[in-house]
């Protein structure tokens, strides 16, 4: 089975696919898409996190990781890494650790507003982007499918 990405906007005009640089897409999985559409950040199926420039079709792999998100202002991008959150800036560079609780995290969200990040599927952590303060919240642990964007 291969799966398509496109763009479209808001009102529905201007489709276009947006990974017709890839030979197979079947290689690419967890996608999300700049909040100006200008770039996608992805898993790849050999286990890293690739960011995607739509206009030239060029990848850059940024390092292995899982559940990669790009927060609603496109500012940044956060991901994890061997039980470690990366958050870097939304081109991809600037990698930084985020300080995390010890629990196991499969998921990686953001807050509409890009000021919090939010890693779930075990215990939450709501953590400050802006400060880097991280702090555990028992509000957001019954939730298990959490969108905020």
């Amino acid at each position: 089975m291969t799966t398509l990405i496109y763009r479209i906007r808001p009102d529905g005009s201007d489709l276009t696919l947006a990974t017709p640089a890839l030979k197979s897409l079947s290689t690419v999985s967890q996608p999300d898409v700049s909040g100006d559409g200008t770039r996608l950040v992805f898993r790849r199926n050999d286990g890293t996190v690739a960011l995607r420039d739509l206009s030239s079709g060029v990848d850059t792999v940024l390092d292995p990781g899982d559940t990669p998100a790009f927060s609603p202002d496109g500012r940044r991008i956060a991901y994890l890494r061997s039980g470690n959150i990366i958050m870097r800036d939304g081109d991809g560079t600037n990698p930084r650790t985020v300080p995390y609780f010890g629990f196991v995290y499969r998921r990686v969200a953001w807050t509409s507003d890009s000021n919090f990040l939010i890693i779930y599927d075990g215990p939450a952590v709501l953590i400050d982007v802006r400060t880097g303060v991280a702090f555990r919240t028992r509000a957001l642990d019954a939730f298990t499918n959490l969108s905020f964007r």
